[in-house]
């Protein structure tokens, strides 16, 4: 009986212990002073946030997950400690911050629990993270899914700018330097000192430096067009980075239902696209990125117009710019997909939209008109209430002011009418 309780109790305390150390810390005003002793995960919101309340329970797990390192992670309530939201520049909620000495780190990614996992990890470290053994590149191989490395000695003008880059892109991507024997079976054809990406089980080495080309830049952009795998789910999280690829966004947009699965002719559609992309992978992976869109409504809002569904569409990265094919995409055969990506690239096809301010505008328009639609079909009631009765005193407001001076106009008439017909009796 003794050892029963003894169990029970053992195993209450570890319990408690454990929820303890994995529970998110409720921050106070306080926090501004001891934030340069750790590092921090910090989800600051509003209590009235329907995003936050969404988005806790995913934090829960975030915390959970980063237990055991050296991550401590809270949330901070924005409305009664107003002080810190004003200090950090928190302008909407709810926004994740990683904190660590004087760096800020802002979260941009999809709000899930790997997405926020990954995102303090990269930067619990150091911006390079340097393998010492040939058993630890082996590890980095078989966890990390995409990640670049520099290979060689650690000096020159090529390492500096692999490590300024590192430094920049630190919240997004994993970057490794080791020396070139433990990679001369992966890298045969590569010469010390090298850069390469890893993803999708093989690698690409970045090719040597123009003379004409500044090193900094070219590692730069070389990083921002290789960081997604060949075949990328875009969400809102990582689109701002695919704009920065400098390649033509080749998209098949779908529609996932609620359960995050496609139709029969959807998933086909998407695969035949994929597959076009494994087949003419040499001939476009330079100026091409492919992708899909499982939210329509960002391809709706590129093209601005409501888009059939299945659909191919391609964006140009740097304008903004994009292209639909002249046939319907659904009866789009995979040569016809590939006659259509090279239309594009020799410049066949004459692009549609852009960031001009007449564009932008009608962008606007389109997806405030959406996003009335929207809050229509889910809630009539509550959007006649909420656009009607301003609408309401605007109209009597507009009504005071222009038609006033109508009203007293005609008094003012009506009263010299009475005037002048007394003094006409009395003459």
């Amino acid at each position: 009986m003794k050892i029963l309780i003894v169990s029970v109790l053992a195993s209450f305390f570890f319990c408690e212990a454990s929820n303890s150390f994995n529970r998110v810390i409720e921050l106070t005003d306080r926090f501004l002073e001891v934030k340069g002793d750790s590092q921090w995960l910090v989800m600051f919101y509003a209590p009235w946030c329907g995003h936050c309340r969404k988005m806790e329970p995913v934090f829960m797990q975030t915390a959970q997950s980063l237990a055991n390192t050296p991550v401590r992670v809270g949330k901070l309530d924005c409305t009664r400690f107003t002080s810190v939201a004003s200090e950090l520049g928190i302008k909407g909620f709810p926004t994740v911050l990683f904190l660590k000495g004087d760096e800020v780190f802002t979260f941009s990614r999809d709000r899930t629990r790997e997405e926020l996992v990954d995102f303090a990890r990269r930067l619990s470290g150091p911006p390079v993270k340097f393998i010492d053994s040939c058993t630890d590149m082996q590890v980095a191989l078989q966890d990390e899914k995409l990640f670049f490395v520099y290979v060689g000695e650690r000096k020159g003008d090529l390492w500096l700018a692999f490590e300024t880059s590192a430094k920049h892109l630190q919240d997004h991507l994993m970057f490794f330097a080791i020396e070139m024997d433990c990679l001369k079976w992966h890298l045969k054809e590569a010469k010390s000192p090298a850069v390469a990406v890893f993803k999708e089980g093989g690698n690409i080495v970045m090719p040597p430096i123009g003379l004409d080309g500044g090193v900094n830049e070219t590692v730069q952009q070389w990083i921002l067009a290789e960081q997604f795998e060949d075949f990328v789910r875009i969400t809102y999280g990582n689109l701002p980075l695919l704009l920065k690829t400098g390649k033509i966004l080749v998209l098949v947009v779908v529609d996932e239902d609620k359960v995050g699965t496609l139709t029969h002719e959807m998933d086909t559609f998407k695969r035949d696209l994929e597959a076009v992309m494994r087949k003419n992978q040499e001939e476009f992976r330079e100026k091409v990125q492919f992708g899909w869109l499982a939210s329509p409504e960002i391809g709706n809002s590129i093209a601005i117009t409501t888009l059939p569904l299945p659909c191919i569409l391609a964006v140009n990265s740097s304008s903004y710019q994009y292209f639909l094919p002249e046939k319907e995409s659904s009866i789009l055969d995979q040569e016809e997909i590939v006659e259509f990506v090279r239309a594009i690239l020799d410049f066949s096809l004459v692009p549609q939209g852009g960031r001009s301010y007449s564009t932008h505008f009608q962008r606007t328009v389109f997806e405030a008109s959406v996003s009335l639609g929207q809050m229509w079909r889910g809630n009539p009631v509550l959007t006649s209430v909420l656009f009607g009765l301003p609408l309401g005193f605007l109209s009597l407001i507009c009504y005071s002011i222009f038609c006033g001076d109508i009203m007293e106009a005609r008094d003012d008439d009506e009263d010299q009418l009475i005037d002048d017909e007394f003094h006409e009796k009395k003459e």
